[in-house]
């Protein structure tokens, strides 16, 4: 049998900071309203509490046990008659009063009595309909115009004085706050306050920067650092970030991204505020201030770290991505593709390593069924560096791209500016219908999010560029790493040396392309390799890997053109950087 619901009484308490609550506090409230339940001849059964919820952004509504009060009510778990039971009603809502106004009405229509201590007065929907209702509604009305008002003011009392303090502490070349990155922490040096890093953290995060550098995945660092950590090395134990709780169970990936993606490492610090209107989420205000912290990386390192990051994320281009695993076994991860129908080549295992289009094992349309043997791949490619694949001109750096890309965004940012300040003309022009505004504001946000796309777009690319090394010390780190690289027995080297190998490459190739055998040469591979400028081949043939020589390229370019026009495709890129054969 279904229990209808009986009438009580509910206690409400809310505060909006932790330094306003105290158990006095909820104790002398719990007792008054058990007071006033006995007066009111209802029993009270629930009481709720609201710990730092602040009722101006409707926090307290959105996520806090008042919204579960809200909810209870529209399911109908309220009986009619029951009373809820506050301190005043801005213990309810401090928001715009059209808000609180709506919700006011809503909880009373409902059924639910609101009794106010502060002024002693019961609001139902009997007394709003009473003599004296009118005077009711619009006493409440002027409390949450009054409660709402009073909240704006405090906010902009607290902004501006955070305001003030923060520009002085700059002024002096101090702290504004004791509140900094896990790596750092508040310092007095020579009567000024301000941070100092703590070594063993500072070298982790070094570290980290030096690892993404070399080509290692953020996940990869957060499992090397947890496995330390557990064998006892507790200089690899996991900070709180900001404000955040120090992690128990150890490094995340997210983590060390967090970490390395952030401009508190140059010693940048980019103040921010709480915006009311998009419910306490923080947004930035003004622009970053610079050398705030100690820096813990120099900008080469911080710009080398994020041109190695956009390169995996193939940000800019179609990427061909992959698994690194914990031996990192395909060097050639975001290069490969099968010549046929373009998808991805993958890593397989069969006894010996094999990369197969990723197509055909998928059953999405593609013929291609060969093997082919990545190890022997890897030893011709890595061979060829050895033996100077490259000429000194192959390997000269692009002049002015750099530059080029600064002008572009600089134009950018312009256009962008004069775009917010043509908005704002046209949203305080007085002369022009409300529909006109809208219309013109509706075309200008458009064709401002174009251009910041565009920006964005840019400034990875900007990043790349400036972080790239020269070709030629790429082309050094694959020979000097060779050696590492193949070697049978697993570690961290190893892995570091593969991982560095397959970023250095990212940046001399373009694409590995993987053609199968012709019908009357079964055994017989080619891989074509595209990305600097000069034509080379490698070849695969009786289970052996060979770097085809120029003189021959032509003759195997012969044998592949009926599967895609490779010649055609050779010649129009020859001699445009970053974009001809191997």
């Amino acid at each position: 049998m279904l229990m209808m619901p009986v009438s009580e009484a509910i206690s409400y308490a809310r505060y909006s900071s932790l330094k306003q609550g105290s158990s006095e506090s909820i104790a002398r409230q719990s007792e008054e309203n058990e007071a006033i339940a006995a007066s009111l001849g209802l029993p009270l059964n629930t009481r709720l509490v609201d710990r730092a919820l602040s009722a101006f952004t409707g926090m307290n509504r959105l996520r806090g046990a008042f919204g579960s009060l809200l909810a209870r009510l529209d399911r109908g778990e309220i009986a009619p008659g029951s009373v809820l039971i506050c301190e005043a009603l801005d213990r309810i809502s401090r928001e715009d009063v059209n808000d609180a106004l709506l919700q006011f009405l809503t909880v009373i229509n409902k059924g639910l009595g609101i009794y106010t201590k502060r002024d002693r007065t019961l609001y139902t929907t009997a007394t709003l309909r009473s003599r004296d209702g009118t005077k009711l509604l619009f006493s409440s009305i002027l409390e949450m115009v009054r409660a709402n008002e009073d909240s704006a003011l405090k906010g902009e009392r607290v902004r501006y004085t955070k305001a003030k303090r923060r520009e002085s502490a700059i002024a002096r070349g101090e702290r504004v706050s004791r509140v900094c990155p896990g790596w750092l922490e508040p310092a007095e040096i020579d009567g000024r306050r301000t941070f100092r890093p703590i070594p063993e953290r500072a070298a982790l995060v070094r570290r980290m920067f030096a690892e993404i550098i070399s080509g290692v995945g953020v996940n990869t660092i957060a499992r090397r650092f947890n496995e330390e950590w557990k064998a006892g090395d507790e200089t690899k134990a996991p900070w709180r970030l900001g404000r955040g709780r120090q992690s128990s169970t150890g490094w995340h990936g997210g983590t060390v991204g967090q970490i390395v993606n952030g401009r508190s490492v140059l010693g940048e610090w980019q103040p921010q505020v709480r915006n009311i209107t998009t419910r306490n989420q923080a947004e930035t205000v003004g622009e970053p201030i610079r050398d705030y912290y100690p820096a813990i990386v120099d900008l080469a390192t911080y710009q080398r770290a994020h041109a190695v990051k956009a390169k995996n994320r193939t940000l800019l281009g179609a990427g061909r991505g992959g698994r690194r695993g914990r031996q990192f076994p395909n060097i050639f991860i975001g290069l490969t593709c099968c010549a046929v129908c373009g998808g991805s080549m993958v890593y397989r295992w069969a006894n010996k390593p094999f990369l197969v289009c990723d197509n055909r094992r998928r059953g999405t349309g593609c013929t291609v069924r060969t093997h082919y043997r990545l190890d022997l791949l890897e030893n011709a490619v890595l061979r060829g560096f050895a033996d100077l694949l490259f000429q000194p001109g192959d390997l000269a750096p692009a002049a002015g791209r750099t530059a080029e890309t600064e002008i572009e965004l600089a134009r950018l940012h312009e256009q962008v500016e004069f775009l917010n300040r043509r908005i704002g003309e046209i949203i305080r022009d007085r002369e022009l219908e409300y529909t006109s505004i809208r219309r013109i504001s509706v075309e200008l946000e458009k064709e401002k999010a174009e251009l910041l796309t565009r920006h964005k777009i840019l400034a990875e690319q900007l990043s790349i560029e400036r972080g790239s090394d020269d070709p030629s010390m790429h082309a050094e780190t694959v020979r000097s790493l060779a050696a590492l690289a193949t070697s049978a027995e697993p570690s961290n080297e190893r892995y570091n040396a593969r991982a560095r190998i397959n970023a250095s490459l990212r940046e001399l190739f373009e694409t590995i392309e993987f053609h199968p055998p012709r019908g009357d040469e079964p055994e017989r591979q080619i891989i074509v390799i595209r990305g600097i400028p000069r034509r080379f081949v490698a070849e695969i043939r009786g289970g052996k890997a060979h770097n085809v020589p120029p003189a021959r390229i032509g003759k195997i370019i012969d044998c592949i053109g009926d599967l895609r026009d490779v010649e055609a495709k050779l010649s129009r890129n020859e001699g445009v950087l970053g974009k001809t054969a191997i």
